[in-house]
């Protein structure tokens, strides 16, 4: 971990024109790709689409006191299909699927996710186009994202299928959710987007940690949450490292509707990416991940880690 520390620090302070401006040519030829043909790849899609800001990870470790592992954070999204355009309303349907693996015993995670949303978008304020009198309709609108998903436990051999409507206030506005706030050279420094919503859960998973082992501690449970997320994304000295430096924060509670004796009324946690990245278009970046809290993608298992590894973010131009 601490050369992989050092590692980091080097590329912060390694001048910028040093830094490696591609990776082999058939590596960029496959993210040229992704990109040309629309295909968003971030750590998880499990907010709405435009909150969706953590790039995807890839981390291994190598401890003296415990047997290696490796963690894997993918979420993939394919092209919007079967758009429409109706007035103050317009939605769009997207496919994704993503993966999450975790090999450490205290916390082994497997799951594989197949998920099918709409977002549907509605105008609430129209704004005026420079030098016109036209006006976009879609200045300011409040989306809201339907989704149903299916997701593969491999670890505790169970299938969920959970459902969620979450909303969120958008707008191209400065400032307001939705929004980059920008340099005066054009460079993001920050993004925010928060959002609130039902999430229904059949068959989900619940582990706790004994003796250092996670198992679970009763049969599968259905349950429904009223949730409400918080995505920022900052990026630090932007016009210096040309919007490379980024800091993702994400956070979620999970306020229970109903009883439970197995879980709190209250679940929540806070996940944050710092990543730098090694190229000009901002695709693979080195950078430290953190998280600490409870989610049903852990199966509420609490816990707090930190890993520092390689991370990809591809956003369709």
């Amino acid at each position: 971990m601490r050369h992989l520390l050092l590692v980091f620090v080097a590329f912060l302070l390694y001048p910028l024109s040093a830094l490696p401006q591609a990776a082999d040519s058939d590596v960029v030829g496959v993210l040229d790709w992704l990109t040309e043909h629309d295909i968003t790849v971030r750590e998880s899609f499990s907010g709405t689409v435009r909150d969706a800001g953590a790039p995807a990870s890839f981390t291994y470790f190598h401890t003296e006191n415990t047997d290696d592992f490796y963690a894997i954070d993918l979420a993939i999204r394919a092209r919007e299909f079967g758009g429409w355009d109706q007035g103050l309303w317009q939605g769009r349907f997207y496919p994704v699927i993503e993966y999450h693996r975790n090999t450490t015993k205290s916390a082994p995670l497997n799951k594989t996710e197949v998920n099918l949303g709409a977002e549907i978008e509605r105008s609430i304020a129209s704004c005026p186009v420079d030098g016109t009198q036209d006006e976009a309709p879609f200045c300011r609108s409040l989306l809201m994202d339907f989704r149903i998903k299916r997701t593969s436990d491999s670890e505790n051999h169970d299938a969920t299928q959970s459902a969620s409507v979450l909303f969120a206030p958008f707008s191209v506005s400065r400032g307001w959710p939705g929004s980059d706030i920008t340099t005066t050279n054009g460079q993001s420094i920050f993004y925010w987007l928060p959002s609130f919503g039902i999430e229904v859960f059949e068959s989900l998973a619940v582990t706790r940690t004994t003796d250092e082992e996670s198992v679970a501690t009763a049969s599968p449970i259905d349950v429904t949450f009223a949730v409400t997320r918080l995505n920022l994304e900052y990026r630090p000295f932007a016009d210096r490292f040309a919007g490379r430096l980024a800091l993702v924060v994400n956070y979620a509670n999970y306020a229970l509707m109903g009883s439970s004796t197995i879980l709190e009324n209250r679940n929540s946690i806070v996940t944050m990416s710092l990543d730098y990245y090694l190229d000009a278009n901002k695709r693979v970046a080195i950078g430290f991940k953190y998280s600490n809290g409870a989610s049903p993608a852990h199966n509420f298992l609490d816990q707090q880690t930190l890993s520092l590894g390689l991370s990809l973010k591809i956003s369709p131009e």
